[in-house]
C-alpha cells in the first residue's frame, strides 16, 4: 500500500510539473499563460467584486432586477455589472433588504431540512446545499433553471406538511 501511494504521488507531482508547463495546463488548470493578452481572471474577480460592492453602498436600495450579473449584458440602460457572485448580484439588484431577506429563506429552510434528519432526501439536500452555497460566492449557480428547480422543488416536497388524514384524499 505505501508503495502504490508513493508510486501514485510521484505520478501526482509529475503531471502537474508537466501540465503548468504545457499550454492546456497553464489557460486551462493554472490559467497563468504570460503570453495572453486579457487579464488574469482572479484579478477580475477581485476587481467584479470591489466594483459590485461599491455599488451596493451608493444603492442600498438595490438598481433592481437585471441590473447585475449575466441578464445585465443585456442592459443597455445601466450597463453591465458582473459580479461572478450569486450574492452580491442579489444585493446590487435587491439591496441590503432584499439579500436579508434571500440569506433568511435560505437559513429557514435549512432549519426546516434539520429538522427533517431522519429523512435520507432532506440529508442529500442538506449535504448539496453545502456545496451549492459555497459555489455561489464564485458562480450564478441559483439562476441556473435545472438546478433551482430541483433542488426547491425537493425541498418544498420534503418540507411540505402531510395530511392528518390520508384517507381524506382517497376517491
Amino acid at each position: 500500500m505505501v508503495l502504490a501511494g508513493g508510486i501514485g504521488l510521484i505520478i501526482l507531482i509529475a503531471s502537474i510539473a508537466w501540465l503548468k508547463n504545457n499550454y492546456y495546463g497553464k489557460n486551462v488548470l493554472f490559467q497563468a499563460d504570460q503570453s495572453t493578452k486579457q487579464a488574469d481572471p482572479k484579478q477580475l474577480r477581485v476587481q467584479f467584486y470591489k466594483a459590485s460592492i461599491k455599488k451596493i453602498v451608493t444603492h442600498p436600495l438595490g438598481n433592481g432586477p437585471g441590473t447585475a450579473g449575466l441578464a445585465s449584458i443585456h442592459n443597455k440602460v445601466q450597463g453591465t455589472t458582473l459580479n461572478e457572485n450569486y450574492y452580491l448580484q442579489i444585493a446590487s439588484e435587491t439591496g441590503i433588504l432584499g439579500i436579508i431577506l434571500f440569506i433568511a429563506i435560505l437559513a429557514v429552510t435549512t432549519q426546516r431540512l434539520l429538522k427533517q434528519r431522519g429523512n435520507t432526501i432532506a440529508i442529500a439536500l442538506l449535504a448539496s446545499f453545502a456545496g451549492l452555497a459555497f459555489t455561489n460566492l464564485l458562480v450564478h449557480i441559483w439562476s441556473g433553471e435545472a438546478v433551482a428547480y430541483t433542488w426547491w422543488g425537493l425541498s418544498g416536497i420534503v418540507l411540505a406538511p402531510m395530511p392528518k388524514n390520508p384517507k381524506a384524499f382517497k376517491g
